[in-house]
């Protein structure tokens, strides 16, 4: 594979050397070499999956695909773009699998792919891709934000379902929900859009989705909210619900592919715990005592002592990654061990590894530069009245710690405060929208990530105020990047993000007449 791509470099590099033509219409010429190339030579690629990337040039494009025919959010690859934005992607994918592919500008491309597909992704920024090959139409359908607003509906009416509502009422919810999205998959298979084995590998994310939100907002509805109250009889017509839903993913389970799913883990986890509720006393005790590292679990997930051993080191495994990237690094040396026990030669030790050493080095950081500030705020405008904010301009981060996107940024720390220190009198200001219960937590993720400036976490009235400022009353969204002016005034409501450094850049430039 190297050497085939060295060989389109040198080509490529042959035709600059000889033509002087214009830079769109050389990149054209480009990308037309790169796929006569691939389609007019076959058994040239060992890989069986292609993906070819046109964006901006000598950028780094990060990629998070599969580590042992398992979705994970870990990056696994990084790749970078030619001088004219090309770069070639191949592996070998056995069936599907969902990737993630980011992009310079802090923007992601989530989807899944089909062994065998040869993908372009034409990239222009700002979220806007272009998708061609055998698959564009279900990997667009899959990204557009019609399909997202409709999960995302669901799960907010999941949960904001009436409580007087019978758990009837709430089923015929989950069906119209299934209903709606099962049918628009139907309709692009009827219209040759997608493939039959695309569309029931959509089915089958949809029902992963389903169920771990149906079966949450049931048990936290019904079974589990001491003020409703739930008779045995419905108690036991919940359960064999919960059954019914469950049972829709057994044959996948039986596949061996339910990890390959984005929310494969989660499903797994409701219904090994659901099993094991099932179990006496008695030997759940004996589980326990028997699996010292389950200690290490939350309740919801001592399912995981009755999982076949080839399911759960890649559990246990997932669990150690995303505790990682969440900072939390206690008693991940009894999963390392167990893991290595079951499965001594794994594909996910090698990042494992990877991923605690950086957490290890990141948290042995010297953090000084990690303030807290211990005045009383209820507006943003009483930030300008603590003292070591006088005169200075804030750059403000509204963020949580239970929010994904907003650690994810937090990678881009450092470009950041290279950034801000081009600028007099500007301080970087975190401010955190946690409850009381993760104050520890907080205090936790702000010395592991060495977020250098002064942290707030926020109390009721300064969420209220934020709420209501930013946000006109309907709820806050994080992450959210602020700029305010020397008396505490808003100047910027809403900032690019870091991960996009070059467009925050240019936003800021208007303020500091640059």
């Amino acid at each position: 594979m190297n050497h085939m791509l060295t060989i389109f470099r040198n080509k490529l590099k042959s035709i600059y050397s000889k033509t002087s033509i214009g830079y769109n219409r050389q990149r054209l010429i480009n990308l037309i070499i790169i796929l006569g190339l691939f389609f007019s030579i076959p058994n040239t690629f060992s890989q069986n999956t292609t993906i070819i990337f046109n964006t901006k040039a000598n950028t780094t494009i990060g990629i998070s695909k599969e580590i042992d025919n398992t979705y994970t959010r870990t990056l696994t690859d990084e790749i970078i773009t030619d001088a004219t934005g090309n770069s070639i992607y191949s592996w070998d994918v056995n069936d599907f699998q969902f990737v993630n592919c980011s992009f310079h500008d802090g923007w992601n491309a989530f989807f899944p792919i089909m062994q065998g597909s040869h993908l372009t992704i034409t990239y222009k920024g700002e979220g806007q891709f272009e998708f061609a090959g055998a698959d564009k139409a279900a990997i667009e359908y899959y990204i557009s934000d019609s399909r997202k607003e409709l999960n995302r509906s669901f799960m907010n009416l999941s949960f904001d379902f009436p409580a007087e509502s019978s758990y009837e009422d709430y089923s015929l919810l989950i069906e119209k929900h299934y209903s709606i999205l099962s049918n628009k998959l139907d309709s692009l298979m009827a219209e040759n859009a997608i493939s039959p084995k695309f569309s029931e590998l959509l089915k089958n994310d949809l029902n992963m989705f389903t169920i771990c939100v149906t079966i949450g907002a049931y048990r936290s509805k019904y079974l589990e909210n001491t003020a409703i109250k739930v008779s045995n009889e419905d108690s036991i017509k919940i359960g064999v619900k919960i059954n019914e839903i469950l049972d829709k993913i057994s044959p996948i389970i039986d596949s061996k592919e339910m990890l390959k799913y984005t929310l494969g883990s989660t499903a797994l986890a409701i219904f090994y715990t659901n099993k094991y509720r099932q179990l006496n006393e008695k030997d759940k005790e004996k589980l326990l005592s028997e699996n010292s590292w389950s200690n290490q679990l939350s309740s919801n997930k001592h399912g995981y002592l009755i999982v076949p051993q080839e399911i759960l080191y890649k559990l246990l495994s997932l669990e150690l990654l995303e505790n990682y990237e969440d900072t939390v690094i206690r008693g991940d040396s009894i999963f390392i061990d167990y893991v290595s026990k079951i499965r001594p030669q794994n594909a996910f030790l090698p990042y494992i590894t990877e991923k605690r050493n950086e957490l290890l080095l990141s948290m042995n950081e010297d953090i000084s530069g990690v303030k807290y500030i211990d005045n009383t705020i209820n507006a943003l405008e009483d930030l300008c009245k603590v003292e070591a904010f006088d005169q200075k301009i804030l750059y403000i981060d509204l963020w949580a710690t239970w929010c994904g996107p907003c650690i994810g940024e937090f990678k881009n720390r450092n470009k950041l405060n290279e950034l801000l220190s081009n600028y007099a009198d500007v301080i970087p200001v975190y401010i955190s929208i946690d409850e009381d219960n993760n104050d520890t937590v907080w205090k936790e993720k702000t010395k592991a990530f060495n977020l250098r400036g002064h942290h707030l976490r926020a109390n009721e009235k300064l969420v209220t105020y934020i709420n209501e400022k930013l946000y006109g009353g309907g709820g806050i969204g994080v992450p959210r990047y602020i700029l305010l002016d020397k008396d505490g005034s808003i100047l910027e409501k809403d900032l690019p993000r870091p991960s996009n450094i070059d467009k925050l850049k240019r936003e800021l430039d208007k303020h500091f007449g640059y």
